[in-house]
Formats: C-alpha cells, sequence, structure tokens
C-alpha cells in the first residue's frame, strides 16, 4: 500500500470512502481520470499493477454538519414545523374530507370511499403476506448455528466440503426410509432445505472479492443507558450477554447511568451489577452523565456522554473503531444467545460493513402478561409490524441496533436535543454517506419490556 495525498490527484469531486477497481495497465492515466470523478476522504484503488491507499489532503473537505431538529433560526423552524404537519393533514383531511365531500359530491365521494377501501384491503394482503414470510425468516434463523458460521468464515473452502459430505450423508439416510414414514420424510425435506440454504452461503463466501474481516479481530460494545430502573430490569438484559454464544472476552459492556438519579439507589445499583457480572466480559464500564446547557432530558444525550466515553477508552488502547460494533440497546433489551454470532458473521462477511446498521427483530416478550389487555394488544401489533419492516429494503433502525463505531464517530453521534435517538441515527447515516446507507435485518429476536401501570 502507499499514500497518495492532493498532489497525486489533480481535481476532486465529493465521496466519503471507498474503492475503485482499475485493470488498465496505464494505471498512472486511469488514476487522473477517476481523480476528476472521484473526491474521497479516504479509501483504496486497486490496479492491475497492485493497489494504493489514499486519503484526501484537500482543504475544502467540510466537517459533517447534520440539521438541528430543535432549531431555533425561525426560517428552519417554519420548514420544519410544515414538515411536521404533513402526515397528520393528510390523514385528518382524509377523514373529514370523504365526510363533507358526500354533501356536496356524493357521487365522487363514494368513488373515492370505494377505492380507498380496496387500497386498504390490498395493504392487508400485502402486509400478511410480508409478516407470514418475515415470520418463517425469524424461525429459521433460530435453527441456524451462526457460531458455527462465525468460525468457518476463516475456513470457507473446508466449510463448503463439510457441508457437501453433509448432503451426500443426508441423500444416502433418505433412500433408507420408509415410502410411508411421512413425518421423517417431512423432517428430511426441512434439514435438507436448511443445508442447501447454507451451502449457497459458503458459495457467496467464496465469492466474494476480498476475504471476510477475522472475527477474532471484533469487539462488541453494548451500550445499556438508564435512569431510574432498578437492577431487576437490567440484570435479565446483562444475564442475556452473558449467556451469549460468543466469547465474552470480546464483549464489553457500558452502562450508562444518569446523574440526576438519587445517588445512593445510583451507586447501589451499579454496585450490585458491577459485582454480579465481575470478570465475566472484557470490561464493564460504567459512565454517569450530567445534563448539560442544550441536552434534554433523554435517552440521546445519555447515549452520546458514554460512547464519548467510550472513544477516548478506545483510544487510550490503540483500538481501532472499525473492528468496533457498537450496539445501542435499551435496558431491558433480552438479546437471543445467537445474535452476536449473528452480526458478527453479517459484519465480517460485507464489504459495505462501515455502510450498515443491522436490526434484530423486537419483540415485547419480557412482561407482556404482567400488563393490562389495551397494551398487550398494542404491543403485539408493534410486534407484527416489526416482522414486516425487516422484509424491507427502506427498513429503518429501531430500538435496539447495531452498527460499526466508526461510522458512530463520523456521524457525530446522536443528536442531544431529541427523544427518538434510534431513528435519527439512521437519517444521520443516510445523509452523511449520501445515500449508500442499509439496515440490515438479522433473522433473530429481542425481546423488550412492555409498558407497565397500575390502572388503564
Amino acid at each position: 500500500m502507499k499514500e497518495i495525498g492532493k498532489d497525486t490527484f489533480s481535481r476532486t469531486c465529493f465521496c466519503y470512502e471507498g474503492s475503485i477497481s482499475i485493470t488498465s495497465t496505464a494505471w498512472k492515466e486511469a488514476a487522473l481520470v477517476s481523480s476528476s470523478l472521484l473526491h474521497t476522504r479516504e479509501g483504496r484503488i486497486d490496479f492491475g499493477e497492485g493497489s494504493w491507499y489514499f486519503r484526501s489532503m484537500s482543504s475544502d473537505t467540510s466537517p459533517f454538519v447534520f440539521p438541528d431538529p430543535k432549531t431555533t433560526d425561525p426560517r428552519e423552524r417554519r420548514l420544519q414545523r410544515i414538515l411536521e404537519m404533513v402526515p397528520g393533514t393528510l390523514a385528518w383531511g382524509t377523514l373529514f374530507g370523504m365526510f363533507f365531500l358526500s354533501f356536496f359530491l356524493p357521487v365522487w365521494a363514494a368513488v373515492f370511499i370505494i377505492l380507498f377501501d380496496l387500497y386498504w384491503l390490498y395493504r392487508i394482503v400485502f402486509i400478511s403476506f410480508y409478516s407470514t414470510r418475515a415470520q418463517l425468516r425469524l424461525a429459521e434463523g433460530k435453527k441456524i448455528d451462526w457460531w458455527e458460521r462465525c468460525q468457518m468464515t476463516l475456513r470457507p473452502t473446508e466449510y463448503r466440503d463439510s457441508l457437501e459430505a453433509r448432503r451426500k450423508d443426508m441423500r444416502e439416510a433418505r433412500s433408507r426410509l420408509s415410502i410411508f414414514a411421512l413425518s421423517k420424510r417431512l423432517a428430511w425435506r426441512r434439514e435438507y432445505d436448511r443445508l442447501r440454504s447454507s451451502l449457497r452461503e459458503a458459495d457467496r463466501l467464496l465469492a466474494l472479492s476480498e476475504p471476510p474481516e477475522d472475527w477474532r479481530s471484533i469487539l462488541h460494545v453494548i451500550l445499556l443507558p438508564t435512569a431510574g430502573e432498578g437492577a431487576e430490569i437490567i440484570e435479565p438484559a446483562i444475564r442475556s450477554l452473558a449467556e451469549a454464544n460468543f466469547p465474552k472476552e470480546q464483549m464489553i459492556v457500558l452502562l450508562a447511568t444518569e446523574e440526576r438519579e438519587d445517588r445512593e439507589y445510583r451507586e447501589a445499583k451499579v454496585r450490585y451489577l458491577t459485582e454480579k457480572f465481575s470478570g465475566v466480559f472484557r470490561d464493564f464500564l460504567v459512565t454517569t452523565h450530567v445534563v448539560s446547557a442544550g441536552e434534554m432530558k433523554c435517552k440521546a444525550s445519555n447515549a452520546k456522554f458514554a460512547a464519548k466515553e467510550l472513544q477516548r477508552f478506545l483510544d487510550e488502547r490503540g483500538i481501532d473503531y472499525r473492528r468496533v460494533i457498537f450496539s445501542n440497546f435499551d435496558c431491558d433489551s433480552v438479546a437471543h444467545p445467537e445474535y452476536f454470532a449473528a452480526l458478527t458473521y453479517a459484519f465480517v462477511t460485507d464489504p459495505n460493513r462501515l455502510r450498515r446498521a443491522y436490526q434484530p427483530i423486537p419483540m415485547y416478550h419480557n412482561n407482556i402478561w404482567d400488563t393490562n389487555a389495551f397494551v398487550r394488544l398494542v404491543v403485539t401489533g408493534s410486534s407484527f409490524w416489526h416482522l414486516f419492516q425487516s422484509t424491507r429494503r427502506e427498513m429503518v433502525t429501531f430500538s435496539s441496533h447495531s452498527e460499526s463505531f466508526d461510522t458512530l464517530v463520523k456521524v457525530d453521534f446522536w443528536p442531544v436535543n431529541m427523544i427518538s435517538e434510534d431513528s435519527v441515527i439512521y437519517w444521520k447515516c443516510i445523509s452523511y454517506f449520501h445515500g449508500d446507507y442499509e439496515v440490515k435485518p438479522i433473522p433473530l429476536p429481542i425481546s423488550l419490556n412492555t409498558v407497565l401501570a397500575e390502572t388503564y
């Protein structure tokens, strides 16, 4: 690898990072041509004669700025408010419009209502189909040995050979099944289809332009922000991490507390949890956030403070941000035992891992039978909705999700003056990467708490 600066590239346009493949032997001319089309802050160019690493030295590279969600500029605030009103205006306008239109243009009102009903019938069929598809994918994801897949990324050829041998054994086993053993044949078919899926995945690994990242170099940091929740709420979440089918020496728990909590209560909670899980993980970090001027009392400001503290922690130890996967969980998030193996596998096998977020399927299972019937109905509908969302390419991060810490550093983490930090980080990232950013679903559930109250 050779480093080249501004003097090598005569003119530049704008992109953030990437790689270019150029096979022409006249690589110098190709570099000059590509420079007129691409300005990247950093990346790699692969030529026929070798690879060059480049970092832009251009002085016009301005820092990334995301619009302030709570802007005080009157003009910007007016525009924000107008855009905020659009969904509500359309919804209420449709409801009241049909009513008033029926008095003045009844035929047109009838036509609109029929078309509106047909549209929602189509949506019901559409969402039901994809929700069912997502449920089947989730059920299949639970049966996959993600830890095995994760380890085999270092030996994809050997992994494929072992799968091929297993397929041969299964075919021989099928020939010995009685023609009347329908249940056994059905079970064989399911297992065989699962094996074929693994073979396709092994073929995908072998076809990658560059080998997967070494999973042993990956460090997981799990953020659990808390602001008043008791140890009995947080402990199951940390226990699920301790029971994860992934090496704990590659996992750090980051418990983010708030200074505005009662000090005695906070310290007792922290002391209990740190002693309970002492020595289980690589590190158990605790931060205490003090709300500053311009910040809201919300998860986002606490999470950003904790992430900044983590950044200093990583810098002191010389840990590469690009090998750190940051999971922004709620403090009641109970992860599936295979989640971190599946997450690591998805991360190391994706060449665009720094432009991805990874989303498990939120399910409100933790205390669903402790809440009232109305809340139970709402959260069950929400779980179905997230199942459907997992089939969309335009999926947006929600609640507990994971992404590269390097990406979070680039976009300067979360805004500190708004509540919905889980979705706004998606919009910050997609803005930073000019649309080249996606959320990848992990076909495993993560269980959350429902809202509890003594009365309706």
